[in-house]
């Protein structure tokens, strides 16, 4: 993400910032200068993906950036999702499955395992 805000500032380029099943990368201010920086900038979680809640939000001040897009359930084409624009954390998204998780859930965005994305083009 640093390399996006970089890049913008550089070139003066509108960059999109999409991450899926993101950790926590920085504190408040950081999440605040992504934000300030890199305006399209939003994180997909899936369903009870444990990653995107580490580190532990009390460890260090580690926060994200705001607008999340939460699929609760499968990911196939047209499947629900909500968006939360609360900065960093939100119950109504993938916080309010911070007890059951799932690494299976991490490791599969829209219906493929995302190991593979290189290999097939992130289709």
């Amino acid at each position: 993400m640093i390399m996006a805000t970089r890049t913008n500032e550089q070139r003066n380029r509108k960059i999109k910032l999409v991450t899926f099943g993101q950790p926590r990368t920085g504190d408040k201010n950081y999440a605040a200068a992504v934000e300030k920086e890199v305006p399209y900038a939003f994180r997909i979680t899936h369903a009870h993906d444990p990653v995107p809640h580490l580190p532990l939000i009390d460890q260090q001040g580690f926060f994200h950036h705001k607008t999340e897009a939460f699929y609760d359930k499968g990911m196939a084409a047209g499947a629900h999702y909500s968006v939360c624009y609360d900065m960093g954390e939100s119950t109504f998204c993938s916080d309010k499955n911070l007890v059951d998780t799932s690494i299976k859930d991490h490791l599969h965005y829209f219906e493929q395992d995302v190991s593979e994305y290189g290999d097939k083009g992130c289709k």
